[in-house]
């Protein structure tokens, strides 16, 4: 069936009416002898909405779903049908409907390792996750010294030294679009290095703010496995109750086109299993959970080997999770895959791991929990600063390198930022809430 975003909570799927991509759906079989619902499987519906199940057992069943997607509610809770025949098809639809009316998120990645002097693919993902219709207008900021842009699936509407934008005009809830952008790496990087990437979506009064910007620091490699998880925020300590996002990359070096790719990540126990949240896939993928075990799989992927077309052999999933609440400052979580192509024998990436500690590096860190950011950064006109939600209300303060006032104000949330009347240079954001929490941020206005 299909996960349904009901815009009129009318109960049916009418043409107006959006598909919800990644919900998490339950089955469930009823037993015989006592009624109850018992034998409880799990799945997540598709980037377009699609989920399945395949029932191995003769009965009554129920699709659910179990844990809302925060903001949303259900319009339908669940579907029942009877299974006594083999071959029997039922489709069971989920009438959902956002609770949130202004949210827009952005996220991104590199689909594959970076290497000197070759073309990188850097990938750029735009949702609407509200109802209300917002006008979506993305940013890319990257380092000009570092690589050079190349082509891109979606045309820019503007661009600069080291920054590209685009202008999605009005769009409507459930809309969500995907930017393939192509660099060159600089021959002169070297393996080690680091290129970071900066995307932003602008959207004033997002309920959400965090989930509008998005920075990916990929390290320049040599030779390299090209099978491995990354996590962010990077590898070591991370303040308590940090959301980790995962990211899980694979490239055929066979001899032969892979019909199916499977991903099997079992999740570290001292993780909250209801939080987790699918982000996005380089290919069409069904989601399973088995206990506390992860399985990604791309069904008829055709991927082709990388001595036949490099560029089209990496494929990539990202999700993200939280800790479970109440865990002892020190605990450190570890992640690790295995990656199945067709029959051959699984292969293990790296393992990633973090501590979750009360330990910081100063004010800054703190406020950077939950991802207090500024995008595009620098800027020649505008810029949105973002501060995490457990921040609360503050003021703000925008001072010169000799230390002037130029700026001072309210910012609850998101702030847009108008720094076409600045001279160029660098300013620091300073911000401080009621409850004295403070933190500092750098600006740089470019003409």
């Amino acid at each position: 069936g299909v996960v349904v975003d009901d815009v009129n909570s009318n109960g049916n799927r009418d043409k107006f009416d959006g598909l919800v991509a990644y919900e998490k759906v339950i089955l469930q079989r009823q037993s015989a002898l006592t009624l109850a619902w018992v034998d409880e499987q799990a799945t997540f519906a598709d980037a377009n909405g699609y989920y399945r199940f395949l029932p191995d057992t003769w009965g009554n069943y129920r699709v659910w779903i179990k844990n809302l997607i925060p903001g949303r509610k259900i319009i339908q809770k669940e579907e029942t049908f009877s299974v006594f025949d083999i071959g029997n098809f039922e489709n069971a639809n989920i009438m959902v409907q956002s609770g949130v009316k202004n949210d827009l998120s952005v996220s991104s990645y590199f689909a594959g390792r970076i290497r000197p002097g070759r073309v990188g693919l850097f990938q750029i993902y735009c949702s609407n996750d509200g109802s209300d219709s917002r006008p979506a207008k993305v940013s890319v900021s990257y380092s000009k010294d570092m690589m050079a842009f190349k082509s891109c699936s979606i045309e820019p509407s503007a661009s600069g030294e080291g920054i590209l934008d685009w202008d999605f005009g009005i769009v409507a809830g459930a809309w969500d679009t995907m930017v393939n952008v192509y660099f060159t790496i600089d021959e002169k990087m070297r393996s080690g290095d680091t290129v970071p990437m900066h995307v932003a979506l602008m959207n004033e009064g997002d309920v959400n703010p965090e989930d509008n910007f998005d920075t990916t620091k990929e390290v320049i490699t040599g030779s390299y496995d090209p099978n491995d998880i990354a996590v962010a925020p990077k590898e070591g300590k991370v303040l308590p109750g940090t959301k980790l996002t995962y990211t899980i990359r694979f490239q055929n070096t066979g001899n032969d086109t892979a019909f199916d790719v499977v991903v099997k990540n079992l999740v570290d126990e001292n993780f909250d299993m209801e939080t987790i949240k699918i982000h996005q896939a380089s290919h069409r993928m069904m989601v399973q959970l088995e206990g506390r075990e992860l399985q990604f799989i791309f069904r008829n992927i055709l991927l082709p080997d990388s001595n036949v077309n490099e560029q089209l052999s990496h494929g990539f999933l990202s999700y993200s999770i939280s800790p479970k609440a109440g865990l002892k400052d020190g605990v450190k979580v570890e992640n690790t895959a295995d990656i199945y192509f067709d029959f051959n024998a699984p292969v293990r990436t790296n393992t990633v791991g973090n501590v979750f500690t009360s330990e910081t590096v100063g004010t800054v860190e703190r406020l950077n929990r939950g991802g207090m950011a500024a995008f595009p950064n620098p800027s020649s006109s505008s810029v949105q600063v973002c501060l995490p939600t457990e921040f609360g209300p503050a003021t703000y303060t925008v001072t010169d390198l000799l230390g002037r006032a130029v700026l001072r104000g309210q910012i609850a949330g998101t702030l847009i930022l108008d720094l076409s009347g600045f001279a160029a240079g660098t300013y620091l954001f300073s911000a401080r809430s009621a409850t004295g929490s403070e933190g500092h941020l750098l600006l740089e206005k470019v003409e």
